[in-house]
């Protein structure tokens, strides 16, 4: 899966992230400390489809950009994934397993990102914002996006062995 840091249309993950942190941090401030505390000083850099972008936490407030630095723990997953999560249909531990989440890093990288995802998705559930948040990001699935989560493995050269 080839990454860039080229601008992303607007029904992007990433536009889907930042909407969604900041519903969280406006109507589930605690669940956002935590996500950001969970975080802590380290950098994801996240590869979702063919966009990449870095976040990190900084001064009580997340921070979602296009910066070259290389993150603490980098990963890579597709948008069929991110709604399979969402729905709770697969884990993180499944679609690593799987081959569908490609996590590389530290020993903890798996404990950081799953503690980060648990928070987040578990504070935006209980946001009166995040049904409408996960409707629209389902309408404005792009056309050029793949169909299905194990289309990961054409992008990546179907390194698993699959």
């Amino acid at each position: 899966m080839r990454c860039s840091n080229s601008l992303a249309p607007e029904s992007s993950f990433f536009e889907f992230l930042e909407r969604s942190l900041g519903v969280l941090a406006r109507e589930c401030p605690r669940a956002y400390r935590r996500a950001l505390d969970c975080l802590g000083p380290r950098r994801l850099s996240l590869c979702v489809d063919d966009e990449a972008m870095s976040l990190a936490a900084a001064e009580g407030r997340h921070v979602l950009d296009r910066d070259a630095r290389p993150g603490d723990v980098h990963v890579r997953f597709d948008r069929p994934l991110v709604l399979a999560l969402l729905d709770a249909r697969t884990s993180l531990v499944d679609a690593a397993l799987n081959g569908d989440l490609i996590l590389k890093g530290p020993g903890d990288a798996l404990v950081v990102f799953d503690d980060v995802l648990k928070a987040f998705v578990h504070g935006l559930a209980r946001c009166v914002s995040a049904p409408h948040l996960l409707d629209s990001y389902r309408r404005e699935t792009p056309s050029r996006r793949v169909a299905s989560s194990g289309s990961i493995h054409r992008h990546l050269g179907d390194e698993h062995g699959r």
